[in-house]
């Protein structure tokens, strides 16, 4: 699990760690234990909070670099990208 975004590679590596744990763009609030009964795609109050920060720095370091984060992350799940 990613602690912190730096840099664009970091970026690919959250999107990758996103694409492999959920293939859906809903708030990850929304799979949280409290809110999902079904079984899998379910995180916890803290990992919710934790990936939701992640995406924050992913915005500000592609905003950065003038890149745009959503038209990435929709390219590298469309592309079933691997890293």
């Amino acid at each position: 699990m990613l602690r912190e975004i730096k840099n664009m590679q970091d970026v690919i590596l959250f999107i990758n760690m996103i694409a492999n744990e959920i293939k859906d763009a809903n708030p990850f609030e929304e799979f949280s234990k409290c809110k999902v009964d079904a079984p899998g795609n379910i995180y916890t109050a803290k990992e919710a909070a934790q990936r939701s920060k992640l995406m924050d720095k992913c915005f500000e370091v592609c905003s950065s670099q003038n890149k745009n984060f959503i038209y990435l992350m929709l390219v590298l799940f469309k592309e079933g990208t691997t890293y």
